[in-house]
């Protein structure tokens, strides 16, 4: 695990995390980032299937995106994919896990999310 001084610098030598909020610069919390939704995508209306080799991924239909909606209701039982403002460059020797913030659970709001590989390159989207 690094500590916010190790992946600050990591941040200024190799964009590790770009476009990070001037808060993240400055004053992260804890070992690592909050990232920003970007924006909020439902599932179409088909199935997905991921089969041993086969597989299907719904498409998705963007409902609200920063800097052009101005709120998104989250109601019970729904489900959004979200991607992410922040955009990653992980060297190949670094894998980030993504956790939820605190407030976000006791707003009941769940966050599916997991680990991300090292070597990775982009956006995170995960499931809320």
């Amino acid at each position: 695990m690094l500590g916010t001084k190790e992946l600050l610098k990591l941040v200024k030598e190799i964009k590790l995390v770009e476009n990070l909020d001037e808060r993240e610069l400055t004053n992260p919390e804890g070992s690592g980032f909050d990232v920003r939704a970007a924006e909020f995508f439902k599932l179409a209306d088909e199935e997905g299937y991921l089969g041993v080799k086969e597989r299907h991924t719904p498409n998705v239909i963007s409902v609200a995106k920063h800097g052009v909606d101005k709120e998104i209701t989250i109601k019970p039982g729904e489900f959004y994919l979200v991607k992410t403002m922040e955009k990653v460059n992980l060297p190949n020797d670094i894998n980030v896990i993504i956790r939820p913030r605190s407030t976000l659970q006791r707003c009941g709001v769940t966050l599916a999310s997991g680990s991300v590989g090292p070597g990775y390159c982009g956006e995170f989207n995960f499931g809320i």
